[in-house]
C-alpha cells in the first residue's frame, strides 16, 4: 500500500474545555490590578523600621523567586514599593497554573522508534507506516542512498521494531512437547559448555592459522655422542621440549648420510661433519624461522658452524656450535677468533649479538671467578675479555663415577638477552643445556599450495582449443 512520504509536522493542543476558566481569571485579575493601582496608597517606612516591616511582610519566603522592599531611583534613594504591586505579582503568578520550582526536562514531541531520542526537523529520519513512529536512519541502519530513493516515492516502510515478527516465549523453550523427526537432538545442559557439540546444523568455522608472535627463542646445545641411532630419541626431545634451535656437537656422521634420516621434515640442519669415527657439529633450525648459513664465517680447521638468524628488531642474531677434542693444545682455540674479528668488522657501530654453545673441554676452569689453574685454557679466558663474551653456565654438564665438570658452555655478548639457563637431565653422557633468547624472531611465509581440480575441467572445451590450434 504506498504512503507518502511524511515530515514532522507542529501540532497544536487543544484546550477548549480550560478556555472559558482561563478567561474569568484573567478578568479577575485585570481588574484587581486596575482597583489596586488607582489607590494611591503607599506604605513608606523610615530607616529605624525597615525591619520590622521586613519581617512583618516578607513575601520573599512565599515567591520562588526573592522580591525586594523596595526599588532603587534614578538618584541612588531607595523607594518601598507597593503592597498591591506585591499582591498583584503574587497573584499573577497563582492564576498561571503551571508554575513548578523544578519542571525538569520536556518530552520530545517526535521520540525515535529506537533511541528514543528527539528526532528534530533537520534530522533524516523515516516514519513507520505501521506504527506512525520516526525513527532516525542511523538507528534503522537506511543507508542515504536508500533515503534518497524512499523519499521520492511512495513505497511503504516499516521500522525494525514492526518487521520483526513477535515471538511469544513459548517458542524459545525446549520443553515443549512437539512431535519432529530431526536427527539432531536437544543439548543437554549437563554437557560440557566447553566442548563442542556431537551433531550440529550449522558447521563451526575454520579460521586460517594466525600468523605467530613470538618473542624469545628456545635453543638447546647437546653433545649427542653420536645420532646414529638416536632418531627416537631426538624425535621425542623435540616434542617434549619443543625448541626452535638446537647445537649438536660429535655427530660421527658423514656426508653419506642424510639430514632426513637424523631430524623431522620440520627441521633443516647446517652440518659440518669430520667423520662417522668422531667429531662433527649441527645446528638444526625450525623451518618456520628465517635463518641464513654464514658460510664465510667457517674456519677449515675448526669444528664449528654459524648461521644468522633474522629477527623484527632488524638485529641479526649469530649462533655457532662448536666441539673442541679434548687432545687439542692451546692454538686451537684460538682459531675462533677469525670469525669474531670477522662480526666485529662487520658491525663496527654497533657490537653484533653472539650466542656460542658447545662442548669445549675445559673442565679445569672456575667459572665463579674466571679463574683456571691449567695454563691451556688461559687462551679461551682471553678470547672472552677481547670480544666481551661472557659464559653462562656455572653447574657440572657431565658426571663420572669420580668427578663432576662443566664442559658444555654457552658464551654470549648480551648477557641480559637469556634470562634464564637450565641444566637438565643427560641425552647420552652430556647434560642437556636449554635457554631463552629474548629476541622476536622473522617467520617465513610459507606460498599457498595450489591444487587443480581435474573433475571439473571442460575436455571438451580443450579438445576443441587443440582441434583449432
Amino acid at each position: 500500500m504506498p504512503v507518502v512520504y511524511k515530515m514532522p509536522v507542529t501540532i497544536a493542543r487543544s484546550t477548549d474545555a480550560a478556555r472559558p476558566l482561563r478567561t474569568i481569571l484573567l478578568i479577575a485579575t485585570l481588574v484587581f490590578i486596575w482597583t489596586c493601582s488607582s489607590l494611591d496608597f503607599v506604605i513608606y517606612h523610615d530607616t529605624m523600621h525597615a525591619d520590622a516591616y521586613h519581617h512583618s511582610l516578607d513575601m520573599s519566603s512565599v515567591l520562588p523567586y526573592k522580591l525586594s522592599a523596595s526599588t532603587c531611583t534614578a538618584s541612588g534613594s531607595s523607594k518601598p514599593l507597593r503592597t498591591s504591586s506585591r499582591w498583584s505579582i503574587l497573584l499573577l503568578l497563582c492564576t498561571a497554573g503551571d508554575v513548578e520550582i523544578n519542571p525538569g526536562p520536556r518530552a520530545p514531541k517526535f521520540p525515535c522508534g529506537i533511541c528514543y531520542k528527539a528526532v528534530k526537523q533537520c534530522d533524516p529520519a523515516i516514519c513507520c507506516d505501521n506504527c506512525d513512529a520516526w525513527v532516525h536512519n542511523k538507528c534503522s541502519g537506511v543507508s542515504a542512498n536508500m533515503y534518497a530513493i524512499l523519499k521520492n516515492s511512495s513505497c511503504s516502510w516499516i521500522c525494525p521494531k514492526c518487521g520483526l515478527p513477535s515471538f511469544t516465549s513459548s517458542f524459545f523453550s525446549s520443553d515443549s512437547d512437539t512431535s519432529t523427526t530431526n536427527s539432531f537432538g536437544v543439548l543437554s545442559c549437563d554437557q560440557d559448555p566447553h566442548c563442542d557439540p556431537v551433531h550440529c546444523s550449522t558447521p563451526c568455522k575454520v579460521l586460517p592459522p594466525s600468523k605467530p608472535n613470538r618473542t624469545s627463542l628456545k635453543i638447546i646445545s647437546i653433545n649427542v655422542n653420536s645420532l646414529r641411532g638416536k632418531t627416537i630419541q631426538m624425535t621425542e626431545l623435540l616434542h617434549t621440549e619443543c625448541p626452535d634451535i638446537i647445537l649438536c656437537q660429535e655427530t660421527k656422521v658423514d656426508q653419506h648420510i642424510s639430514s632426513n634420516e637424523l631430524f623431522p621434515k620440520d627441521f633443516v640442519t647446517f652440518r659440518k661433519d669430520r667423520n662417522s669415527a668422531g667429531g662433527g657439529v649441527c645446528i638444526t633450525v625450525n623451518r618456520k624461522l628465517r635463518v641464513t648459513h654464514c658460510s664465510d664465517l667457517d674456519v677449515s680447521d675448526l669444528e664449528a658452524v654459524w648461521i644468522q638468524v633474522h629477527t623484527n628488531s632488524f638485529t641479526p642474531l649469530y649462533i655457532c656450535s662448536i666441539y673442541r677434542p679434548p687432545d687439542k693444545g692451546l692454538d686451537y682455540i684460538e682459531l675462533l677468533r677469525k670469525p669474531l674479528e670477522a662480526l666485529t668488522h662487520r658491525h663496527p657501530h654497533k657490537p653484533p649479538f653472539i650466542i656460542i654453545g658447545g662442548d669445549l673441554n675445559y673442565p679445569a676452569v672456575n667459572w665463579k671467578s674466571v679463574t683456571t689453574s691449567d695454563t691451556s685454557a688461559d687462551n679461551l679466558l682471553d678470547l672472552l675479555s677481547d670480544f666481551h663474551l661472557q659464559q653462562l653456565v656455572n653447574v657440572p654438564t657431565r658426571h663420572s663415577q669420580s668427578v663432576s665438570s662443566i664442559l658444555d658452555l654457552v658464551l654470549t655478548s648480551y648477557l641480559a638477552s637469556i634470562p634464564d639457563l637450565t641444566v637438565d637431565c643427560e641425552f647420552s653422557d652430556h647434560c642437556i643445556v636449554s635457554f631463552n633468547v629474548l629476541l622476536a624472531p622473522t617467520f617465513t611465509h610459507t606460498p599457498p599450495c595450489k591444487f587443480f581440480l581435474y573433475n571439473r575441467a571442460d575436455y571438451d572445451q580443450q579438445c576443441a582449443d587443440l582441434d583449432d590450434f
